[in-house]
């Protein structure tokens, strides 16, 4: 009799959705670049501010060595190749925060190096919320 019981809950559990993110937050990053290493700390402390509340998938794009296919091959494996590229056209940017509606592809909003703490932390809730 257990076992009657046991199956329908696996299926129920097998049936439940993955984690899916409202927003992609993409940022692509270079070691040479000082306008990353100005927004790579604010934005790790409002990440640490703003915990688990969003549902928001951070992604990071490595452009250190300027291959501009590894980076479309690593943001096609993040499902973000199509809108990234839409946005950005031909000219990779590094030192952006780029905010990505992850159901319809839109751009929602960006930030850079020049935002605050608080100002990114203002423009991931703003992305989350739209």
């Amino acid at each position: 009799m257990k076992r009657l019981f046991a199956l329908p809950v696996i299926a129920i559990l097998a049936a439940a959705p993955a984690f899916a993110a409202d927003i992609a937050a993409v940022r692509i990053h270079a070691d040479w670049c000082p306008n990353c290493r100005a927004l790579d700390p604010k934005l790790e402390a409002a990440k640490a501010e703003l915990g688990d509340d969003l549902t928001i998938r951070y992604i990071r794009l490595d452009y250190t060595k300027r291959n501009k296919a590894k980076l479309w091959e690593a943001a096609d494996e993040a499902g973000i190749r199509e809108p990234l590229q839409s946005y950005l056209g031909d000219k990779v940017k590094t030192g952006l925060l780029i905010l990505i509606n992850e159901e319809t592809g839109e751009v929602v909003g960006k930030a850079s190096s020049d935002f605050s703490e608080a100002e990114l932390k203002g423009a991931l809730q703003a992305a989350a919320a739209s």
